[in-house]
């Protein structure tokens, strides 16, 4: 090349075709266009990386040889030679730049094969920290599954007490339709079961879209369920009382029967309130 921009215009060429750039490139300080100290900064920050390194030799008549040579030292030359010089000098030290270089890429090469084996075996310990939360995820699916069988398990047996519950209100209800005294009890109570089964209705579908209320409310359902029995039973001896102490008719007397009154509406305790008596009582 004539003049550094030529000499640039070469290089970027052979990078682009992909072919080898010089072993050895010698510049001169005084050339047209850019000086050597130029070429060789523009040289180490465009066609150079970590692992490479071209040996770049600068010659010069300028004087003193001193401040140029360190100049050109600090601006990245492998060496110096001034003009003129003798051949052989020159050709001694082209060889030592390019032995140089070599074993540098040698160097290069084999530190690249440990970064490549470090990240390779980064790679294998990341990869088995995966495979261990990958194995972690697993066992935790397994595990809310195994939670879910349980929990619509329980929720089958609620819905079967809750069947059993109200079976035995229908049959309540027909057992104290035969005295108005006990039938106006029994249409209280029976009422009130409604609403507890209602208030259980609504907690077992709470239990199912809120699983952080699922314990609570399944001890509810079950407590209140206990508390249907005991009435149930503490109304089976009401009417069995009642009906046995009320006198029989005579034959061929009729006697009226009581009308019926039921309780005002305004008596009636709400679901809620019911619920929070319970509660309270327990």
């Amino acid at each position: 090349a004539m003049d550094g921009h030529e000499a640039l215009k070469f290089l970027e060429t052979r990078r682009k075709e992909g072919t080898q750039q010089p072993d050895v490139i010698l510049l001169d300080i005084q050339m047209p266009g850019m000086t050597g100290f130029e070429v060789c900064v523009e040289i180490r920050e465009r066609f150079e990386d970590a692992h490479s390194k071209m040996p770049i030799i600068m010659v010069s008549a300028r004087t003193p040889y001193e401040v140029s040579a360190l100049e050109g030292y600090q601006k990245g030359t492998t060496d110096y030679m001034s003009k003129p010089f003798n051949v052989q000098l020159l050709r001694h030290k082209v060889a030592v730049a390019a032995k140089l270089k070599n074993e540098a890429a040698i160097a290069g090469q084999t530190m690249v094969s440990r970064e490549a084996l470090a990240n390779f075996r980064a790679y294998e310990i990341k990869a088995q920290e995966t495979l261990n939360q990958i194995d972690a995820l697993r066992k935790e699916a397994a595990d809310a599954v195994k939670d879910r069988d349980q929990l619509k398990e329980q929720l089958a047996l609620n819905e079967q007490r809750t069947a059993e519950a109200m079976q035995e209100r229908d049959l309540l209800k027909a057992q104290l339709s035969c005295s108005a005294d006990a039938g106006r009890d029994a249409a209280r109570e029976t009422d009130l079961l409604a609403e507890a089964v209602q208030e259980m209705q609504l907690l077992r579908r709470q239990v199912a879209s809120n699983a952080e209320e699922r314990d609570l409310l399944k001890q509810q359902l079950l407590e209140s369920s206990s508390e249907s029995f005991k009435e149930r039973d503490l109304m089976r001896q009401q009417a069995a009382s009642e009906q046995a102490a009320r006198p029989r008719p005579r034959l061929g007397a009729l006697t009226p029967r009581p009308p019926s009154v039921s309780p005002p509406l305004s008596q009636s305790p709400s679901p809620r309130q019911e619920f929070a008596v319970s509660a309270s009582s327990r």
